[in-house]
Parts: C-alpha cells; structure tokens; sequence
C-alpha cells in the first residue's frame, strides 16, 4: 500500500511539472482550492484571494473604492485628477 501512494505521489509530481506548473489551467485549480480553503474559514485563504484581487485589479489599471460601515453607500469626491488614464462612472 505504502509503495503505491509512493508511486502515485511520485507520478502526480511528475505530471504537474511537466503538464501544469505555470500554465493557465495550474492557476485556475489554485484558485478553485484558495475560494474551497476560504469557505471553510481559511483566513490564509481568503487573504491570498483578496491579494490575487488587487494584483489583477492593478494589472488592469483599474482602482476600486469600497466604503464600509454603518450606511456608507456614498461619498463625496472633492478632487480627482488623471494622468492618461480614462475615468468611468459606473
């Protein structure tokens, strides 16, 4: 028994060197357990999320603005400024 778990660890770490590690498909299975671990209350889960987040939203130039707490559902913006970026309201 202990030879076959051996043999089948030994395979699975072949396989995703060669076949996953750096592609596309490796991240996204990452990213299903990360979101799996974070429902269960992984606290290194969820902040590893929420990182991923903010890396994809710097990727992409895009700033997000939250505004929590008691009925913060607005804001007042006094000043914005771009420097060649185009700025949408939503």
């Amino acid at each position: 028994m202990g030879t076959a778990g051996a043999s089948g660890y030994g395979l699975g770490t072949v396989l995703n060197k060669m076949l996953l590690e750096g592609t596309e498909a490796s991240d996204q299975i990452g990213k299903a357990l990360a979101h799996v671990a974070a429902f269960f209350g992984s606290e290194e889960a969820k902040n590893s999320i929420a990182m991923r987040e903010r890396y994809e939203q710097a990727q992409r130039g895009e700033l997000v603005i939250r505004l929590e707490g008691d009925g913060a559902s607005s804001a007042r913006v006094q000043q914005m400024r771009s420097d060649n970026l185009d700025l949408i309201d939503r």
